[in-house]
């Protein structure tokens, strides 16, 4: 009898221990199984941020050139020394146009233009805001279903050319690929603006046609989108710029940090529910030295030398954290091209140790960082907050407006 009710004891504090830890594990949970097509890492290749070596001839990138050769042997180098060739890097001049050079786009059609008009719109809220709808206070113009009337539409690239759709056909196939129907319906919503947005941008201020990613829509991302088929995000009543990645590393990154132009709604914001994502939080990726080696060396034109930790030295940081200005062997470049165009990492902000015959690698976040993250949307809206204040934490300063 007295080991059977040592038996009932120890039953006792086994499942008092498991309910204590599962709020803990709970809040996770709901993140990993938001899992969508840009957790693929042949996503992000096709329609992600990764770049390209040189920038297109229509963009001044050359304050984020993939290296400099002007740079001294860094792996000596004094602190007076690493300041000087941080200055000069500074010293560049920065691009206006601020906006990611990867997207593949085309330019639209001169002889018709999309359907779309600007209606009525409101400042940015500050607050977790009470009702969704406290962002605008009307809406016009818009029409779910094309019958007998003239409904919004958009240009994508698609096979090399420029098609055009109804915008409440596309949108949810858009929302679909990139945030999924397993995500709060507030998150849905925040990706369907951004979205939206960044179609009318290219649309309506670059006059192009963007790539995008697709995917059968389930109906809960359907509906969300119909709630908010009518809005947009504008600054000085245009268009906005409204980039998105998967997840950060704790904050955003500001648009001249990575792409060399400055955008006043594009600043390093907090990002505090990133890291709840497992998926991309602390995620480690091993990949042989000889292949670090060999990946360096073509893509800066050195010869790799001396202990492999060594190799990469990061100089400093971005206001989101990131890896900004760093030397490979003497060579002045950046932790995003290495991240993208060398190493195929999934963020900026990386570290690495070597153990044995590999480099091990450390990243925080997925993406180039800038603008809404995906992974925080989801956990913001998961803590009550509405569409429109995540919309306006990401983009600091906009208006959400109606069309």
């Amino acid at each position: 009898m007295k080991k059977l009710w040592i038996q009932y004891i120890i039953m006792i504090l086994c499942a008092g221990t498991l309910f204590a830890a599962f709020p803990v594990f709970s809040n996770q949970i709901p993140l990993a199984e938001a899992e969508v097509d840009w957790q693929n890492d042949a996503y992000i290749n096709q329609f992600g941020d990764k770049v390209i070596p040189l920038p297109s001839s229509d963009l001044d990138l050359s304050s984020k050139l993939p290296f400099s050769e002007q740079s001294s042997d860094l792996s000596v180098s004094s602190a007076a020394e690493t300041e000087s060739i941080l200055s000069s890097a500074a010293s560049r001049p920065l691009s206006s146009a601020a906006t990611d050079p990867t997207v593949s786009t085309i330019p639209i059609p001169e002889s018709s233009a999309p359907a779309s008009s600007l209606g009525n719109s409101s400042a940015a809220s500050s607050k977790p805001a009470a009702s969704s709808s406290s962002a605008s206070t009307s809406s016009a113009g818009i029409s779910s279903s094309p019958a007998g009337t003239t409904e919004e539409t958009v240009y994508i690239l698609e096979n090399g050319e420029a098609v055009i759709y109804r915008i409440s056909e596309l949108l949810p196939k858009i929302v679909e690929a990139e945030i999924g129907g397993g995500s709060p319906v507030e998150a849905i919503k925040a990706q369907a603006v951004a979205s939206h947005t960044l179609l009318r941008y290219y649309n309506d201020v670059a006059k192009k046609a963007p790539a995008v990613a697709q995917k059968t829509p389930t109906d809960a991302v359907i509906k969300a989108c119909m709630e908010v088929i009518d809005k947009i995000i504008t600054v000085d009543g245009q268009p906005a710029y409204t980039p998105y990645c998967a997840a950060t590393a704790g904050r955003t990154n500001a648009s001249e940090e990575v792409w060399g132009g400055k955008r006043s709604h594009l600043v390093s914001v907090e990002s505090i529910y990133d890291s709840e994502d497992t998926t991309n939080w602390n995620r480690q990726t091993t990949i042989p030295v000889s292949t670090v080696k060999e990946k360096l060396e073509a893509g800066f034109g050195v010869t790799m030398t001396g202990e492999p930790s060594s190799w990469m030295k990061v100089l400093d940081y971005t206001k989101g954290g990131y890896n900004n200005n760093m030397s490979v062997c003497g060579k002045l470049t950046t932790g995003r091209y290495i991240r993208e165009s060398v190493l195929g990492l999934r963020s900026a902000c990386f570290t690495w140790k070597v153990e044995g015959d590999n480099f091990i690698f450390t990243t925080k976040g997925y993406g180039h960082g800038v603008g809404l993250s995906q992974m925080g949307a989801i956990g913001y809206a998961r803590h009550g907050y509405q569409y429109d204040w995540i919309l306006t934490h990401y983009y600091t300063g906009v208006s959400i407006s109606t069309l």
